[in-house]
């Protein structure tokens, strides 16, 4: 009985401490890469993609249906409320 109960400890020590392992160690990976590239040591990395494609701004009927969608999900949302829409 011990041995499953210790067992099942280990495992469950192992998925918290991990991951956690893993961040620092990932962490401590893009730190090194940020301060070679800011002393000039390897060279900064930029954008090698199609720069019209690369356009984020969207056009105005884009913008106009993204805030349709987002006061139709407050109206939504208000409407779950006990007391209604505010």
């Amino acid at each position: 009985m011990n041995e499953g109960v210790l067992a099942i400890g280990i495992v469950v020590a192992a998925m918290i401490v991990v991951p956690i392992i893993y961040k620092v160690i990932v962490k401590a990976v893009q730190d090194a890469d940020y301060k070679r590239q800011v002393e000039g040591k390897i060279p900064t990395r930029t954008f090698k993609g199609n720069v019209e494609s690369a356009d984020t701004t969207g056009t105005a009927e884009s913008i106009d249906a993204f805030k349709e969608s987002c006061d139709a999900e407050l109206r939504m949302r208000g409407m779950q409320n006990i007391i209604g829409p505010k």
